[in-house]
């Protein structure tokens, strides 16, 4: 991570590694190709702000 990067940074960063890292959520994630979908799927795993479509 850059010297410049915030305490939001990092929690964000964990928090991605973490939902990528679940079985199956990159194989289910290229199922999709509207965008809103995609954005939804990502937002039902994530635990604090969602993604704005």
């Amino acid at each position: 991570m850059p010297e410049e990067s915030s305490d939001e940074d990092s929690r964000m960063l964990f928090e991605l590694t973490g939902v990528l890292s679940k079985k199956g959520f990159i194989d289910n994630l290229c199922r999709y190709q509207e965008p809103t979908v995609v954005i939804d799927y990502f937002n039902s795993f994530c635990d604090n702000d969602p993604i704005a479509a």
